[in-house]
Protein backbone atom coordinates (compact mmCIF):
# COMPACT_ATOMS: atom_id res chain seq x y z
CA UNK A 1 0.00 0.00 0.00
CA UNK A 2 2.77 2.44 0.90
CA UNK A 3 4.60 1.53 -2.33
CA UNK A 4 1.60 2.70 -4.36
CA UNK A 5 1.56 5.92 -2.39
CA UNK A 6 5.29 6.48 -3.05
CA UNK A 7 4.81 5.85 -6.78
CA UNK A 8 1.87 8.27 -6.90
CA UNK A 9 3.88 10.89 -5.03
CA UNK A 10 6.83 10.49 -7.43
CA UNK A 11 4.53 10.71 -10.47
CA UNK A 12 3.00 13.89 -9.07
CA UNK A 13 6.46 15.41 -8.57
CA UNK A 14 7.50 14.44 -12.11
CA UNK A 15 4.32 15.87 -13.61
CA UNK A 16 4.88 19.13 -11.74
CA UNK A 17 8.44 19.32 -13.08
CA UNK A 18 7.22 18.68 -16.63
CA UNK A 19 4.49 21.29 -16.24
CA UNK A 20 7.06 23.81 -15.01
CA UNK A 21 9.37 23.05 -17.96
CA UNK A 22 6.52 23.44 -20.45
CA UNK A 23 5.42 26.70 -18.78
CA UNK A 24 8.96 28.13 -18.87
CA UNK A 25 9.40 27.10 -22.50
CA UNK A 26 6.07 28.75 -23.35
CA UNK A 27 7.10 31.95 -21.57
CA UNK A 28 10.45 32.09 -23.40
CA UNK A 29 8.78 31.59 -26.78
CA UNK A 30 6.15 34.22 -25.95
CA UNK A 31 8.86 36.68 -24.89
CA UNK A 32 10.78 36.13 -28.15
CA UNK A 33 7.63 36.70 -30.21
CA UNK A 34 6.87 39.92 -28.31
CA UNK A 35 10.45 41.16 -28.81
CA UNK A 36 10.31 40.39 -32.55
CA UNK A 37 6.94 42.11 -32.97
CA UNK A 38 8.05 45.14 -30.94
CA UNK A 39 11.31 45.46 -32.86
CA UNK A 40 9.57 45.14 -36.21
CA UNK A 41 6.89 47.66 -35.31
CA UNK A 42 9.48 50.18 -34.10
CA UNK A 43 11.42 49.72 -37.34
CA UNK A 44 8.37 50.15 -39.56
CA UNK A 45 7.02 53.07 -37.53
CA UNK A 46 10.34 54.91 -37.79
CA UNK A 47 10.42 54.17 -41.51
CA UNK A 48 6.84 55.43 -41.87
CA UNK A 49 7.49 58.67 -39.99
CA UNK A 50 10.71 59.33 -41.89
CA UNK A 51 8.81 58.89 -45.17
CA UNK A 52 6.19 61.37 -43.94
CA UNK A 53 8.91 63.95 -43.46
CA UNK A 54 9.78 64.03 -47.15
CA UNK A 55 13.31 65.38 -46.70
CA UNK A 56 16.39 63.16 -46.84
CA UNK A 57 17.70 64.10 -43.39
CA UNK A 58 14.80 65.20 -41.26
CA UNK A 59 16.13 64.51 -37.75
Amino acid sequence: MSDDWEIDKQEEINSRKNTRKIFLLYMVVLMLIIIIIAGGSVYYLSKFFSSLCGAADCD
